[in-house]
């Protein structure tokens, strides 16, 4: 696995840490935990960069985001393992189902039923 976006990272960067590719990149952009373990040596020894990122992105970088992530869907690259998915009805749901999950397997908020 080359990237990831993490919206826990306490929660799975050890996960992230063995599975990362060389040169590969966590971006994390929230955390349960204010002040979360990380396992420093595997990072480095991969040439690991982590980014913290705040919400508060462009309306720029949001569309550019939105189309990479879109060709990559298109070309049938999943990329990540996920847990379930709700539709944009039930858009507060999947931060709640988040926010008690532990485990791997991602949340997705799809503009459709599954």
């Amino acid at each position: 696995m080359q990237h990831v976006v993490e919206e826990a990272l306490d929660a799975n960067v050890d996960l992230h840490a063995d599975v990362l590719a060389g040169g590969g990149s966590i971006a994390a952009y929230a955390t349960s935990d204010p002040r979360p373990a990380t396992p420093f040596w595997p990072l480095p020894f991969k040439n690991v960069r982590l980014q913290l990122l705040c919400s508060d992105f462009s309306a720029e970088d949001r569309s550019a985001a939105a189309h990479a992530l879109n060709a990559l869907l298109r070309q049938g690259s999943s990329g990540i393992q996920v847990e379930r998915s709700f539709p944009l009805e039930q858009i507060a749901t999947p931060n709640e189902h988040a926010e008690h999950k532990r485990g791997p397997g991602r949340v997705l908020l799809t503009p459709g039923h599954p």
